[in-house]
């Protein structure tokens, strides 16, 4: 069984937009590094670890991803992700920390798009 957490940012690019492969390529970094922050703040926190494993990656062209727990100190990534304690998480933290960001920033992803439009 597989112990990260990890999401695929799926680009859905609006006509405006496809004419210009960097204003996408630009985006979709934006994109990726707003989960990050977003996902770090919702994230379960104990010792930090898992909050600090948050690693982006380039999977090809305009295909991005971010994984948790990829270090072996962190295997509880993936439970978290999909489980929630019957205490629940302190501060705000939450499980579905890297799906629920990930669906946040993606709901804006034309404005990221546009913002690299006229550059």
């Amino acid at each position: 069984m597989n112990n990260k957490s990890s999401v695929v940012v799926i680009d859905n690019i609006p006509k405006e937009v496809q004419h210009s492969a960097l204003a996408m390529a630009r985006g979709l970094e934006d994109m990726v590094k707003d989960i990050i922050l977003l996902s770090v703040m919702r994230v379960p926190h104990d010792t930090g670890a898992l909050q600090r494993s948050a690693k982006p990656r380039r999977d090809g062209p305009f295909k991005y991803g971010i994984t948790y727990g990829e270090e072996p100190n962190v295997p509880y990534a993936r439970r978290w992700e999909f489980e929630t304690p019957p205490g629940g998480f302190k501060q705000g933290r939450q499980s579905k920390y890297l799906r629920s960001s990930a669906h946040d920033v993606t709901a804006m992803a034309p404005a990221y798009f546009m913002r690299h439009t006229h550059k």
